[in-house]
């Protein structure tokens, strides 16, 4: 069978680039076996044609039926280490991908996602409260807490989210004292500044985008922990609520006994907007791929080198002090870029020390943001700037102000208007310039977009593994009452149980592996191939090609690239388990 579409030199670069990066595993395994199976199981996850369990990579590689049981117990081995896997998983990334950087500063993106779970033996589920404007997402479910965690590559009109890793982040508080839990407990926002500040280690300075759910006390006195300790240094960009207060960097302290002063005067960030308007500028920046018009106003407040995009939920102290603490010890250093809530406050810096006795004063007068954008509408700056895709006409705001209670860390506040909508974004570092913090805040988009390939075309959410040893789930269960992992005691069940979960996060750490290599892919092969030479499309891509044409593009081809090239490491592995009757291939097989 001939290849119509394109040169068979990208055929062999791109089976060539897969064996590359999967061969980088092997020294994780301490079993040829195991690596073999990660090998095939991966492979599987990039071409499957349905979401059918582990029985779908078996048709697609036209496997030996009795694989079964053997790809099975892989999940549960003990001939593997997920934390070996993941950092191993990093360093590619950072070899073979082309990633995007801001200046010095690669680009880190988290989220968080929910996966309703209907089985009761399932360990890690638990009731859920959804926050989505969807309607066919219930409010309340049962199911897993994720953290997703992401880095950019590409360029600036084709993104790819590559995914780094998504671990579970709730339900499993339970089993912390359990013999060989690797179980956290800390926050879900604190847990997503931890693996940010991990992932940096390898990357190098980071800016980490999140959403406004993240900008909290927590979270900023972890991130400044971390920076403080850490060998790299780590920022936050994200958006701050409209009600939120900080607080004006305090004043020099005054003579006589007493601490000196943590904060000034408080600044609600909302009235900003109308008492500062006549200080926003107008720019035009780049914004979700086209050219927008944006008034800004920067200014450093104090706030309760890669750079994490996050959403607003993860804007807490726990986070910020991890984040504080990770920067402090660390060799590198992470910022992050995330959203405010409108209620956010934050406080001006303290005035200076009276005299006398007493404490100085850690925080100046309270600040509530959201009416910034009121009495400081004067200070606002008109701007275009180009967000997702379009350029855009905005009015924003800059101002640094204190933030957290009883942390007071100063954070750099965006105020912007763009058609009749305010937004609070909030970085923590405070030397990134108002549209930049604006414009890498607009990309963190792309990690719901991660989210959706890894559900609709790898299947990375669609697994079940259980455990016996598990009590049964009751939807009814009172709040009083002991949970379902509280109620195990014996020691099998627990190691039985602990089993599974390493199996759940296992399939997720190998579809983040098969996403990442089918995005590398693509970014890579920009400009040399284009979705319609990979399949029909009515109305094909312009820019990068799809990860589901390139998964319908191998699915179709895999078997004749194997035939083209037999001496690959991974062509040998999966023919040794393939069925030698043929009984069993599927019709797709070229």
């Amino acid at each position: 069978m001939s290849l119509p579409y394109f040169s068979v030199v990208y055929h062999t670069i791109m089976l060539n680039f897969i064996d590359k990066v999967l061969c980088h595993f092997e020294s994780c395994f301490s079993r040829k076996a195991s690596f073999c199976w990660f090998i095939t199981i991966t492979v599987g996850l990039m071409l499957r044609s349905d979401k059918l369990g582990i029985t779908s990579v078996i048709r697609d590689l036209a496997l030996a039926p009795g694989c079964y049981p053997s790809m099975i117990h892989f999940f549960r081995s003990s001939a593997w280490s997920l934390e070996s896997i993941r950092s191993r998983w990093f360093s590619a990334v950072k070899e073979h991908s082309p990633l995007y950087k801001e200046g010095n500063f690669h680009i880190l993106v988290g989220d968080g996602v929910k996966q309703s779970k209907e089985g009761r033996r399932i360990p890690g589920v638990k009731k859920l409260f959804q926050e989505s404007e969807n309607s066919a997402k219930p409010e309340y479910i049962h199911g897993h807490m994720f953290g997703g965690l992401g880095i950019l590559a590409g360029t600036v009109r084709n993104w790819a989210c590559i995914p780094l890793s998504i671990r579970l982040h709730d339900g499993l508080q339970a089993a912390r004292a359990w013999n060989g839990a690797a179980v956290s407990g800390a926050s879900h926002v604190v847990q997503m500044v931890e693996d940010a500040y991990h992932a940096a280690l390898t990357f190098g300075d980071s800016l980490l985008l999140l959403d406004r759910y993240f900008l909290t006390v927590p979270a900023l006195d972890k991130l400044r922990v971390l920076n403080r300790d850490g060998d790299v240094r780590m920022e936050i960009i994200t958006k701050a609520k409209k009600s939120c207060t900080a607080y004006e960097k305090p004043g020099p302290r005054k003579p006589g006994r007493g601490r000196p002063p943590k904060k000034g005067a408080a600044v609600h960030l909302k009235e900003l907007f109308l008492s500062r308007r006549e200080k926003f500028q107008d720019a035009e920046i780049e914004l979700y791929g086209k050219k927008e018009s944006i008034r800004y106003h920067c200014v450093e407040l104090t706030f309760g080198d890669s750079l994490l995009l996050l959403d607003r939920y993860f804007l807490t102290v726990p986070a910020l002090d991890k984040l504080r603490v990770l920067n402090r010890d660390g060799d590198v250093r992470m910022e992050i870029i995330t959203k405010a809530k409108k209620s956010c406050t934050a406080y001006e810096k303290p005035g200076p020390r009276k005299p006398g006795r007493g404490r100085p004063p850690k925080k100046g007068a309270a600040v509530h943001l959201k009416e910034l954008f009121l009495s400081r509408r004067e200070k606002f700056q008109d701007a275009e700037i180009e967000l997702y895709g379009k350029k855009e006409s905005i009015r924003y705001h800059c101002v640094d102000l204190l933030w957290g209670q009883k942390l007071y860390q100063e954070l750099r506040f965006v105020l912007v208007e763009m058609d009749g909508i305010q937004s609070i974004l909030a970085s923590t570092s405070l030397e990134l310039e108002p549209l930049s913090i604006i414009r890498l805040y607009s990309y963190r988009f792309r990690i719901e977009c991660t989210f959706r390939e890894l559900k609709q075309q790898t299947g990375a959410f669609c697994y079940h593994f259980w455990s016996k040893h598990m009590p049964k789930l009751s939807y009814y269960q009172k709040a009083r009452e002991a949970g379902p992992l509280e109620r195990v005691k014996d020691k099998k069940s627990r190691q039985n149980i602990l089993k599974a979960v390493r199996a759940i996060e296992m399939h997720m750490a190998q579809s983040c592996i098969a996403m990442g290599i089918l995005q590398s892919i693509s970014v890579s092969s920009l400009g040399k191939l284009s979705s319609n030479q990979l399949r029909y499309q009515r109305t094909p891509s312009k820019g990068r090609v799809s990860e589901a044409a390139l998964m319908a593009y191998l699915r179709k081809y895999f078997f004749l690239f194997m035939e083209k090239q037999p001496e690959l490491r991974i062509t040998q592995i999966i023919r040794k388990q393939q069925d030698s009757s043929g009984s069993y291939w599927d019709s797709l097989a070229s």
